[in-house]
C-alpha cells in the first residue's frame, strides 16, 4: 500500500483588524514549496497529476484555436465558391436558410455543389442578389428612367408642344 503525501495552505485571517483605507485586512498564505521533487528526486504525485491537467487545458485551448481557425478558412472557402452566384457572397451564410455545417461534407470538407445549389436556390428566390441579376433592382418607368439616352427635358421642348 503506497501513501501520499498532500500539501496543504494554511491561511490566517484576523478576524479583528481592519486597515486604515477600511478595506479588509490581507490575508496571509503559507506557499507550498517549489521544488517539485523530493530527496529521493522523484516528482510527487500530486504535482504529477497538477502537470497533466495544465497540459490537457493547453492542448484544449490549442484546439480551441485550431477549430476557429479551421471554421474561417471554410467560410471563406465557401464565399469564394458562392461568389460565381451573389454578388454579396456572404450573404448566402446570413440571407440563405443554410448552415455553415449543412454545406460541408461527411469527412468536414465544403461541398462544392451543395454551395451551388444553395446560392442558385437563393438567387431564384432572391433575384436582386445574384451578381449578374436578369431583373432589374429598379424600376425603369420611375423619373427619368424610361426616356432614351442622349434626350434631356428642356423648356424647349415643353413650349414646343
Amino acid at each position: 500500500m503506497t501513501t501520499t503525501e498532500t500539501t496543504q495552505e494554511t491561511t490566517y485571517v484576523d478576524d479583528d483588524a481592519t486597515s486604515d483605507t477600511g478595506t479588509a485586512p490581507a490575508t496571509e498564505t503559507a506557499a507550498p514549496e517549489a521544488d517539485p521533487a523530493d530527496d529521493t528526486g522523484k516528482v510527487r504525485p500530486g504535482n504529477r497529476e497538477a502537470r497533466y491537467r495544465v497540459e490537457r487545458n493547453q492542448a484544449r485551448e490549442a484546439l480551441e484555436s485550431a477549430e476557429a481557425l479551421l471554421g474561417g478558412y471554410r467560410s471563406r472557402e465557401i464565399e469564394r465558391l458562392a461568389a460565381v452566384y451573389l454578388s454579396q457572397p456572404s450573404d448566402l451564410l446570413t440571407l440563405g436558410e443554410v448552415t455553415l455545417t449543412s454545406l460541408l461534407t461527411d469527412d468536414g470538407f465544403v461541398d462544392a455543389e451543395a454551395v451551388a445549389s444553395a446560392a442558385a436556390a437563393l438567387v431564384e428566390s432572391r433575384p436582386g442578389l445574384a451578381k449578374n441579376p436578369k431583373v432589374l433592382a429598379t424600376d425603369p418607368t420611375q423619373g427619368q428612367g424610361g426616356r432614351p439616352p442622349g434626350t434631356r427635358a428642356s423648356w424647349e421642348s415643353f413650349l414646343k408642344v
